[in-house]
């Protein structure tokens, strides 16, 4: 009997078969009609999270609990919000001290402006 594939994987690409059960369920969405893996459901709800929401601390939080070691074999486009979500946490590690210096200095700056005004 040769397998019928009828799905298509939103996270890595590849083809899987989908029972008739799930693609005909309605009330929610089963898991194997979207991706072919527990885990890369796990991505996809991690993913899916921060295309809501933006937020990144919340989205590398829930992608550390993931294995992304097959990342290299993800779609393009999972592959660049996920550079994305983890790029920025590679800068904010570069880049504290130069912040640092520009806030204080910002905050040595609005202070002065305050006290002008005050005079």
């Amino acid at each position: 009997m040769s397998e019928q594939y009828n799905a298509k994987c939103d996270i890595c690409g590849k083809s899987y078969k989908v029972c008739k059960a799930c693609q005909g369920t309605y009330l929610y969405q089963p898991w194997r009609t979207v991706v072919d893996t527990r885990s890369h459901y796990a991505i996809y709800l991690a993913l899916t999270e921060y295309s809501n929401t933006k937020n990144k601390t919340i989205a590398r939080e829930e992608l550390s609990k993931c294995d992304l070691s097959e990342r290299d074999t993800f779609n393009e486009n999972i592959k660049i919000v996920l550079d994305e979500i983890f790029n920025d946490e590679k800068k904010a590690d570069i880049e504290p001290k130069t912040l640092s210096k520009k806030s204080s200095t910002t905050s040595t700056k609005i202070k002065q402006d305050k006290n002008k005004n005050i005079e």
